[in-house]
């Protein structure tokens, strides 16, 4: 299951370049990111976006290991997809894996090194107020609430005896019912909890802008987006590979600089 308390730890005592830069600054990276996903048909170009985003996460000081884990379950997916798709050419089963592993690390990135409440108060001034107020709320309550479903489960299994099939389904439906139960009293806790501690308060903070990290942030996803687009489909296979191995190297050496 996915650790919660650690991606808010990691969000909320990061100092990196990434860290500091503002929430609306990592949105809009994120939905050039995207724009680029849509956009590009070329395997090749979107190798460089891969190389960037492992730079990023290098250069954020984030535990490679833990968000690569976090990051493995959709980049396998993406390569099950991929395997039926072999009946084309295999840059179209190439792509299909880079934009789901580009699609993963660039939202890890996203919620790892923002706040969670900076990140839902961004969010409730460009979405619906009761769109946003459900993301927050199933922010953590669906993954919380299916873990104990499957715990639940598990212990009727360990202490009772193999069932019929008919029995079987009457203990999942009452699994089911439980955790619907408890998904309801969780959802009035921790918003009876937010209210206490004052939301839906705004704090102009949560859209201020940051100057020279959003410069930086925005500028590199930007060159990135154009030799992505532009430049990279047309580079030789060594250009394009140096270059790549140029950006993690220099994504390296800024994170052992800052170890």
């Amino acid at each position: 299951m996915i650790d919660f308390l650690a991606i808010d730890r990691w969000a909320d005592a990061g100092s990196s370049w990434l860290h500091r830069a503002s929430t609306p600054a990592k949105l809009l990276s994120v939905v050039l990111v995207v724009a680029v996903l849509v956009a590009s048909r070329s395997a090749v170009g979107l190798s460089l976006v891969c190389a960037a985003v492992f730079a990023a996460l290098l250069s954020s000081r984030l535990p490679l290991r833990a968000v690569l884990g976090l990051a493995l379950a959709p980049v396998l997916m993406s390569t099950l997809f991929a395997t039926t798709r072999l009946g084309g050419t295999w840059e179209s089963a190439v792509l299909i894996v880079e934009k789901g592993a580009i699609t993963s690390v660039t939202m890890l990135l996203l919620v790892c090194a923002t706040p969670r409440t900076e990140l839902f108060r961004a969010l409730r001034r460009v979405l619906p107020r009761t769109i946003a107020d459900m993301l927050l709320l199933a922010y953590r309550s669906a993954f919380i609430l299916f873990g104990r479903g499957l715990e639940t489960r598990q212990a009727l299994q360990l202490r009772g005896n193999p069932v019929p099939w008919q029995l079987g389904l009457r203990r999942n439906a009452f699994i089911a019912g439980l955790t619907v139960i408890r998904a309801n009293e969780l959802a009035a806790e921790q918003y009876a909890a937010m209210r206490l501690r004052g939301y839906p308060g705004f704090s102009s903070s949560a859209l201020a802008w940051r100057g020279r990290p959003d410069a930086v942030l925005l500028a590199a996803v930007g060159a990135v987006a154009l030799v992505s687009l532009a430049v990279a489909p047309s580079l030789p296979p060594p250009g394009l590979v140096g270059t790549a191995l140029l950006t993690c190297l220099g994504a390296l050496a800024l994170r052992i600089r800052h170890a």
